[in-house]
């Protein structure tokens, strides 16, 4: 990326990859984790899908607004660089809400089925089947990998804002006046 850009650009630009991926962090908080004794509600997994498509909303919303400041003029490497990152994170983002509607799918089938095993109580037992959880996992994993490139996104710009450090010189050696001599 060339050096073109404001500092104060950059600055917002970090600041705003940063806060991406902390919503990315609090969507993948709402995805219940894999648990095969304690399957997924469809109440829960509502709050997971809504929370998801509402961090993908902002990512394409973020991503458009800014091919929007731009539009006017020539886009810089700088809104190029994040109207990208925020593009491709959305990607990972949707991948991650697709994964949730494989497990909403597969709840789905688990909540009517009536051949649950019965325990003494007479309540129904109902476990995770292998599926739901491979798919959950997957929600998570791609939430961190979004995650995890909107972090890396924003280090990348804060290694163009912050002037290289010098390499630190040799401490000296402590002069030491010899023993004092007699006349």
């Amino acid at each position: 990326m060339p050096a073109d850009h404001r500092p104060d650009a950059v600055h917002g630009a970090i600041y705003h990859l940063r806060t991406l991926a902390e919503r990315t962090h609090h969507a993948a908080d709402e995805v219940p984790f894999a648990d095969p004794y304690h399957p997924p509600r469809l109440c829960d997994l509502d709050d997971s899908a809504y929370a998801i498509a509402r961090l993908l909303t902002y990512l394409v919303h973020d991503a458009d607004m800014t091919r929007i400041a731009s539009a006017g003029g020539r886009r810089t490497a700088l809104e190029q660089f994040v109207i990208t990152e925020l593009t491709q994170a959305a990607a990972s983002a949707g991948r991650a809400l697709a994964a949730l509607g494989e497990v909403i799918a597969l709840a789905g089938a688990r909540a009517i089925d009536g051949s649950a095993r019965f325990t003494a109580l007479g309540n129904r037992t109902k476990q995770a089947t292998a599926a739901e959880l491979d798919w959950i996992q997957a929600a998570h994993a791609h939430l961190a990998a979004t995650s995890r490139r909107l972090h890396q996104a924003a280090d990348r710009l804060n290694a163009l804002q912050t002037p290289p450090v010098p390499a630190a010189a040799a401490p000296r050696a402590p002069h030491r006046r010899g023993p004092a001599r007699s006349p």
